[in-house]
């Protein structure tokens, strides 16, 4: 007899799902008030229950924490193009045009370029 009750109530238990009972929702505010955060320490070392600063001051944090990756990231990027450039590098047909003396039309275009009243 006991083998069927057990099969009827596994059977209605499947049914119709866990029953919320007066013990889960004690488990569950026993539980909610361990996460609750009641008290915070500050940079200054000085605790506070109050609520309003302890909200400001988790906003603060993660405002602080993903600005500063925020601006992190930037600056990664930025080295990462730099390193790409740089492995570029410069090729050996720019490196001997670079390398070359100027020719007289360079100079010739570099001297009209000067201020006509001042010496050099």
């Amino acid at each position: 007899m006991g083998n069927i009750a057990r099969r009827r109530s596994r059977v209605q238990w499947l049914q119709n799902g866990e029953v919320a009972s007066k013990y889960f929702f004690i488990l569950l505010r026993v539980k909610h008030a361990a996460k609750r955060m009641n008290k915070l320490v500050q940079e200054d070392n000085m605790a506070t229950e109050d609520e309003d600063i302890i909200i400001e001051e988790i906003h603060d944090f993660y405002l602080t924490l993903y600005t500063r990756n925020e601006e992190i990231r930037e600056h990664e990027a930025k080295e990462k193009e730099i390193v790409r450039l740089i492995d570029m590098g410069v090729t050996d047909e720019e490196n001997e045009r670079i390398s070359r003396a100027p020719g007289m039309e360079q100079l010739e275009w570099i001297a009209t370029m000067l201020p006509k009243d001042k010496s050099l």
